[in-house]
């Protein structure tokens, strides 16, 4: 799965030849310029999501954070959510609010299981045709590699259709410990984003199911977008720049501008 964080982005994904959008928490809360850590309200997240779902042939797995507040929230983000063509749905076990999970030092709360399974049969009861994946932050927290795996296994059997264990892992012989180590019911997910030299493929052939590069969409642009404004200011020519724009034309075929015939004009 590629992240992305609007219709464009999304369109791009299926566009690159991935098998399916995540719609990232961490991406639309950056760009509409708001820190992630559930300031992101669930309209907010509803809105974006319905303009990937309508830019995109491919399934749209959205990153529901922990839900979005109490239970009755989460049920009703859940609904939404499928009632604008998401596909899937990810929730965390992460307290109220939750934290970026590469963001400062572990010692975050984790929701008890009890809590926890009722979100996710929330979910399951207000959305049942969606893919559900239960998320756990345990490792993020400082727990042992154990621990993440037993709760990864309790969530299974609370009904999840796949497990994402997070991590800050960088190489690929952590992952390795993780798959080969997994005696879970489901299969697992995987998000590598500091585990810059590992490929899917790699994961893939250890065991996971689904691969997911969550925010390498959004913070390439941010580079792009800077390198060339940067160089637009300081010369006071778009010339600067050219070799990083693309076409007009470009854009026109990706929005489905080009060859419409009833586009209105002035005064008319």
């Amino acid at each position: 799965m590629g992240g992305a964080y609007d219709g464009l982005s999304a369109l791009l994904v299926e566009r690159a030849g991935f098998d399916a959008v995540w719609a990232s928490g961490f991406s639309i809360a950056a760009s509409k310029c708001l820190p992630d850590c559930n300031v992101l309200t669930g309209e907010e997240l509803v809105d974006r999501v319905g303009d990937m779902t309508r830019a995109v042939s491919i399934p749209v797995i959205v990153d529901c954070d922990e839900g979005h507040g109490e239970l009755d929230n989460t049920s009703n983000l859940a609904r939404q959510l499928a009632d604008c063509g998401a596909a899937g749905i990810c929730i965390e076990d992460s307290e109220y609010p939750k934290l970026n999970s590469f963001y400062g030092a572990p010692g975050r709360s984790l929701l008890d299981f009890e809590t926890y399974a009722r979100k996710l049969h929330a979910i399951r009861t207000a959305a049942p045709d969606v893919v559900l994946i239960a998320r756990t932050e345990s490792l993020i927290a400082g727990e042992c590699l154990e621990s993440a795996l037993a709760r990864g296994r309790q969530y299974a059997e609370a009904g999840a259709d796949f497990v994402l264990i997070h991590s800050r892992f960088t190489n690929l012989d952590q992952f390795q410990n993780l798959a080969s180590t997994w005696k879970g019911t489901v299969p697992l997910v995987v998000i590598p984003t500091l585990a810059e030299e590992v490929s899917w493929l790699d994961l893939r052939h250890i065991g996971f199911r689904m691969v997911t590069y969550a925010n390498q969409a959004l913070r390439a642009s941010v580079r792009a977008q800077e390198r060339a404004l940067q160089e637009i200011r300081s010369l006071s020519a778009d010339s600067a720049a050219k070799s990083q724009l693309v076409p007009m034309e470009h854009i026109f075929r990706l929005t489905n501008l080009r060859g419409k015939t009833n586009v209105p004009t002035s005064g008319k």
